[in-house]
Parts: C-alpha cells; structure tokens; sequence
C-alpha cells in the first residue's frame, strides 16, 4: 500500500475513534424515557459510540497487517501499553494522564449528575484512542524519519 493511501486510511481510524468518543456528548440531551427524539439520540449514543470503535479498531488491525507485511515494527507493545514513544505522543500522554487526574477528582468533588460528564468522559476516552495510536507502531510507519517508503 502507497503511503499516501496508509495515512489515509490511519486518518480514517482516527475519525472514527473520534466519533466514537464524541458520542457521549450525546447523552445530556438523550433519554430512553423521553420523547421520541431524545429516545433515537439515546440510541446514537451506543450505535456510534460502538460503530465508530469497531470501524476505527478493524481499520487499525488493517493497517497493522498491512505494516507487518513490510516487516516494520519499531515498537515491542502495543500503542495502548507505550508511553512517551514520540514528541507528539508524550503531550498526547501527559494530556491523557491530566484528564484521567481530573475525571477523578471530579468523581470526589462534584455530584454525579453534572453536565461535566459527557464531556469529561469524551475527552478522555478521545486522549486514550490517541494515545495508543500515537505510541503505536502504525503510526510510527506512517510518520516517522526512520521509515523509508
């Protein structure tokens, strides 16, 4: 596969990692009890969140096919379990820790039902799919000065 075409497709991954994540900003304004379009936005909220992580994960172990065939692999682990791998992936990293901290600290300090939430969770769940893609071997490939394409 052209480089041209594997960035494309690791773009497309991440895309849909984001609407994945995205996806619980949908649920202040969803209800299963509600009316009939809160009932439909409350089913969004699962159908993409659950859509966009297994389009973005088939399209990531795609690529991982695709990048093993070449015979590139820089990294031991996979993305999830890498840290700090590049520059990109160490503020990647570090805004992933922040927010996991303040999801945390949340949780201690503020009520449950606050609108906070969603999007608390949306970032953090966006930080955690970056991570592992920035620290990850496809990545690595698809970016990196020592690929040779």
């Amino acid at each position: 596969m052209k480089c041209k075409k594997y960035n494309c497709a690791l773009l497309c991954s991440i895309v849909c990692f984001t609407i994945s994540s995205a996806s619980f900003l949908l649920i202040p304004i969803s209800d299963f009890n509600g009316t009939k379009i809160e009932r439909i936005l409350a089913y969004m909220v699962g159908t993409l969140f659950w859509l966009g992580f297994i389009i973005g994960l088939t399209i990531t172990f795609l690529l991982g096919r695709m990048r093993r065939k070449v015979g590139y692999k820089k990294y031991r682990l996979l993305g999830l379990f890498c840290f700090f791998n590049n520059k990109i992936g160490r503020i990647c990293d570090i805004a992933m820790l922040i927010s996991l901290v303040v999801i945390i600290v949340a949780k201690i300090l503020l009520k449950d039902h606050n609108l906070l939430w969603p999007v608390m969770l949306s970032v953090a769940m966006f930080l955690i799919f970056m991570h592992s893609i920035i620290n990850g071997n496809n990545y690595s490939y698809a970016f990196q000065e020592d690929v040779k394409q």
